[in-house]
């Protein structure tokens, strides 16, 4: 990543520049469309993005929203943000950024402040309540045999959830791999090492912990 937010300033800053990002992108991909003699149908139309060089994918990842959402009604800015993000997830699949959130609980109230149904794909894990399956998978999804509270406990079913896209279609089970903590912490020690090499070398700046461990990883069985 390029960028974490752990603080509601912090937040205000990364999906402000995440929209401006959004702005700037989708002038480039218009300057694309018109630069040649003619313009087909395929040069108007942003339903088919295609990454490149010069017009990135790009992924802002929200973690425990509620608690995101909470905070910024209560920043100063906030207001305008929430806006931001909602033209986000309206407009920026065609423009090559899209949003992943996540949270370990789910209210209608929240979903409401950021329109859902501008989230294309919703995953359901293992969820305690049929009111939050209905949330994620639709009113009539527990009584047509699709509900997540059903997920066993059992670690054999860590992974397996529901998924339901915006086509109107049934949700589909699917299971997710699953990597264990040494295995996060395997992954990431090997990037940060990439990162170290790639940087050049400045005299008496190495940092003092460049290593992780199991204690620096914080609820990563949590999608």
């Amino acid at each position: 990543y390029t960028a974490c937010g752990t603080d509601p300033d912090q937040y205000v800053q990364l999906i402000n520049a995440f929209y401006e990002s959004m702005q700037e992108q989708g002038k480039l991909l218009s300057q694309n469309s018109v630069s040649g003699s003619t313009v087909t149908a395929a040069d108007i139309s942003y339903s088919d993005f295609r990454a490149s060089t010069r017009t990135p994918l790009r992924i802002l990842m929200i973690d425990e929203l509620p608690a995101v959402i909470d905070d910024l009604k209560r920043h100063p800015e906030g207001k305008g943000v929430l806006l931001n993000l909602n033209r986000i997830l309206r407009e920026g699949r065609s423009l090559g950024h899209i949003v992943v959130a996540a949270s370990q609980t789910l209210e209608k109230a929240t979903l409401d402040i950021i329109a859902r149904e501008n989230f294309v794909y919703k995953v359901a894990l293992r969820i305690e309540s049929e009111y939050q399956n209905g949330i994620m998978l639709g009113a009539e999804a527990a009584a047509n045999g699709f509900n997540a509270c059903d997920i066993p406990k059992d670690p054999e079913y860590i992974g397996v959830a529901y998924v339901k896209d915006d086509t109107g279609g049934d949700p589909l089970r699917v299971r997710f791999p699953y990597f264990p903590d040494e295995q996060i912490a395997d992954i990431m020690n090997r990037h940060l090492q990439a990162q170290q090499s790639a940087a050049p070398t400045v005299a008496a700046t190495e940092p003092e912990d460049s290593k992780f461990d199991l204690d620096d990883l914080d609820d990563t069985d949590t999608l």
